[in-house]
């Protein structure tokens, strides 16, 4: 009986430290792509961000159009000092333009896909908040017409709270 305590607690300690080094935040990303996000980091020099954003933008022939995205993105991040960090890494999105809807289009042609790299800068106020910058720069696959397309202007300014 006291070694199963002793290892149930060995358990329950591992398990809390494990938990304590993975950190947690949300946040809200406006600019080039407007996103609110889910971050979970592992451990102190990586993190996934998951994110379902909207984004406004002009079209070629002065049309505005709306569309709705989720991306998912894996980051690496590089501590410098001063409470600043550097990030950097990959991800992949899906979407849907508002526009097309209402052109009643297939829904074929409806979704895209998109894949993009991520750099950007942070700085951490106190424990819980941090501001950041950073640029998102798109290669968008739309539907099965393989209309292809780059998203260049996608700098962005956010803020996030940990916990």
């Amino acid at each position: 009986m006291k070694k199963r305590l002793i290892i149930f607690s060995c358990l329950i300690l591992i398990f809390l430290q494990v938990d304590a080094q993975i950190g947690k935040s949300v946040g809200l990303r406006l600019g080039g792509n407007n996103e609110f996000f889910y971050r979970i980091g592992q451990g102190y020099t990586t993190r996934e961000e998951g994110a379902l954003g909207a984004t406004i933008y002009k079209q070629k022939d002065s049309l505005i159009d709306f569309s709705i995205n989720l991306t998912a993105s894996f980051q690496y991040i590089f501590e410098l000092e001063n409470e600043w960090n550097l990030y950097a890494g990959f991800g992949i999105g899906t979407g849907v333009c508002l526009n097309d809807i209402k052109n009643k289009l297939d829904i074929e042609e409806l979704l895209y896909i998109k894949f993009f790299p991520l750099i950007g800068a942070e700085y951490n106020f106190a424990d819980t908040w941090t501001v950041f910058m950073d640029y998102k720069p798109s290669f968008v696959l739309k539907g099965l017409s393989k209309k292809k397309y780059f998203e260049l202007y996608s700098i962005s300014l956010g803020m996030q709270y940990m916990f």
